[in-house]
């Protein structure tokens, strides 16, 4: 960049040179040119002044009207010559001499011609012996000519020096536009190779960004590889987990179910076989009362841990059994209506049911809601269930700091490769819509 800087600088000083010589050239040229013009108007002033001196011998010798022609046509003229000689010539003529001697001695010749033609009308042939008359005009002619000659005589020296200055300068301009075009071939030859330059070093750039990007996505490969893979051991883990879990959530209900439902059966049915003067006033009754509830509670706790509907009945009638249930405890009009679900497995059942067991969990807790509507069908191949209600909606914040409820959700859907999105419905309240991935045997 210091080169070409340097060769810029260079070419703008050459060619601003080169720019004052063909200025100083033109100015030459231009004086040379009027000067030229002053010599063609001076020889031309005296060339009207010839004819006006052959046309009027012509006459004086003739007498014929026609030998005036010239002297007319030169008359006419004469004014036009004069007057453009000195606007091109300047004030005073060239050397010195002022034009009013020019006039004074072109009025003198202008009347001793005037008188001879004057004269030759009047008196015929004897004009021509006027010899003082002519003797006039002659000598004011030659004072004339002596004067455009002196300024012929300056104009030719001055376009002569004038052309050696033109001279000098072509050459000089010559010399300069030579220089300008060697600076410009050197100016092109180290843009050139400034542009070679810096194409080889681009390639090369290109060249190692190339295999920087080609070690980048191999990198990148190999390492979205060992996080898919890292992610797919955490999945497994997380279902085996999930299974593992919900295989000691069955073993428990099983346990609640036949041990401590059977015991709280038992002593019921004990009890019951017992005569009412065993018990003090009202004790039966409370004892009841108490395995009773003894016995709901096993029930409920054996459904919340694994309902038996859901292996019996299926998702459809669990998920109903589950809403009447919310119904019953809460007031809330809770409806369930699921369609397909034999397509899916055991596990994606399992899935949905704990989904809606959270989602309801949350719209009782915070929502305030009157209405939540769950439905369910196959579409294509997916499977798709929406919970819906008419709460307060998520508002500004989507979840609260540390709830895992809706985590949970989404967790357990993208487990068995779905998705689970919660947003506030159009028509108020939230909505969760469920989407899991049906298997090709159930398409």
């Amino acid at each position: 960049m210091l080169l070409l800087g340097m060769a810029l600088l260079a070419m703008m000083a050459v060619a601003w040179r080169a720019h004052g010589v063909i200025g100083d050239l033109n100015e030459s040229t231009d004086r040379r040119a009027l000067a030229r013009t002053g010599l063609f108007q001076a020889e031309q002033l005296l060339s009207l002044l010839k004819d006006v001196e052959t046309g009027g011998r012509g006459f004086a010798l003739g007498g014929r009207d026609d030998y005036l022609a010239p002297y007319r046509e030169a008359l006419a003229e004469l004014p036009k010559a004069r007057r453009a000689l000195r606007e091109t010539l300047g004030d005073p003529m060239p050397g010195g001499a002022p034009w009013a001697e020019l006039d004074a001695l072109l009025e003198r010749r202008l009347a001793a011609t005037n008188r001879v033609i004057e004269l030759r009308r009047r008196h015929g042939d004897a004009v021509l012996h006027e010899v003082a008359l002519f003797a006039d005009g002659k000598a004011a002619m030659d004072g004339i000519r002596a004067r455009l000659d002196a300024v012929g005589d300056r104009q030719r020296a001055r376009i002569g020096e004038i052309n050696g200055e033109v001279a000098r300068l072509r050459k000089e301009s010559t010399i300069w536009l030579g220089l300008a075009s060697g600076v410009s071939l050197v100016l092109a030859g180290v843009a050139a190779n400034l542009l070679i330059v810096e194409r080889r070093r681009r390639r090369r750039l290109e060249q190692r960004l190339r295999e920087y990007g080609a070690q980048l996505a191999q990198a990148v490969a190999e390492r979205t590889g060992e996080l898919a893979q890292a992610h797919a051991r955490l999945t497994e883990f997380t279902r085996g987990e999930e299974r593992a879990v919900e295989a000691e959530r069955r073993r428990l209900a099983r346990e609640v179910h036949d041990q401590i439902g059977q015991v709280f059966t038992a002593i019921r049915l004990i009890v019951g076989s017992l005569p009412r003067a065993a018990f003090p006033p009202g004790q039966e009754a409370a004892l009841a009362q108490a395995l009773d509830l003894g016995i709901a509670s096993a029930r409920r706790v054996t459904a919340e841990l694994r309902p038996p509907l859901l292996d019996d009945l299926g998702l459809a009638a669990a998920l109903m059994h589950h809403a009447d249930g919310i119904a019953a405890q809460s007031g809330i009009a809770c409806r369930a209506s699921l369609a397909d679900e034999a397509r899916l497995t055991p596990e994606q059942s399992l899935t949905l049911f704990r989904i809606v067991q959270e989602a309801l969990t949350n719209a009782l807790r915070h929502a305030g809601a009157r209405n939540i509507a769950i439905t369910g069908r196959a579409l294509d191949h997916e499977y798709l269930l929406d919970i819906k209600d008419d709460g307060c909606g998520l508002g500004d914040t989507p979840s609260r700091p540390g709830a895992l409820g809706l985590t949970g959700m989404r967790e357990r859907a993208g487990l068995l490769g779905g998705h689970c999105d919660v947003a506030n419905d159009a028509g108020g309240g939230v909505r969760v819509a469920v989407g899991l991935p049906l298997t090709k045997e159930a398409w």
